[in-house]
């Protein structure tokens, strides 16, 4: 994205709403962005949070980035071993990611920066045993560490699983095997949201 758009989005969007946050992401790397520092910029300076996920695998700018004090910065991972983390999250490489960690760490310390950097441990059936090391390391860092369970994702492949209906979306072995490794299996986890009822006032927003 464009500076300028992004400049008139935030313009836009506090003029119609009340935005408390802004992340810089969405099933996209944000560090591979040239101009990162100056949306972080963007943001910051109106007044709203600045958000930013990465996988980590890449390290850009990274003194720059946190010269502009992001609020909050995630480092989406899934394992503390090659082994693993090279399951979930294929062609990674979990060596470069703790390498990255560390300059991380030392950046923020660099450039002074309040910015809240924390760890998300997406956790698998196959990967706990990792959780702990990596919960040890994030904290030596004095970064933060949260662990959630995974999910499958998109939208599309879990209706084309649940209703056995290849036309929603395409479902590929590897899509069986990373179904197969969640802690919750999908049809297991589907009942319960199915059997709570829309609220009226909900519904009304849609109209």
């Amino acid at each position: 994205m464009d500076p300028a758009l992004l400049a008139a989005i935030i313009a836009k969007a506090k003029a119609e709403c009340d935005v408390s946050g802004v992340g810089l992401f969405n099933w996209t790397e944000p560090i591979l962005h040239p101009k990162l520092p100056e949306l972080i910029r963007i943001v910051q300076s109106s007044g709203i949070r600045c958000h930013l996920s990465s996988n980590l695998n890449q390290m850009r700018n990274i003194d720059a980035i946190l010269a502009e004090n992001p609020y909050g910065f995630r480092i989406s991972l899934s394992g503390f071993t090659q082994e693993v983390y090279g399951y979930t999250h294929r062609g990674g490489n979990i060596e470069r990611v703790k390498q990255h960690m560390i300059e991380l760490a030392e950046a923020k310390r660099r450039q002074n920066a309040t910015t809240n950097i924390h760890v998300l441990y997406h956790r698998y059936k196959r990967n706990l045993r990792d959780e702990a090391p990596m919960r040890e390391f994030a904290q030596r860092l004095g970064l933060g560490f949260q662990a959630v369970w995974a999910f499958m994702m998109p939208l599309e492949k879990i209706l084309a699983y649940v209703n056995d209906d290849p036309t929603e979306a395409t479902l590929t072995e590897e899509d069986h095997q990373l179904i197969g490794n969640l802690a919750l299996p999908l049809k297991e986890a589907l009942p319960p949201p199915r059997s709570i009822a829309t609220p009226p006032a909900a519904c009304a927003m849609h109209r």
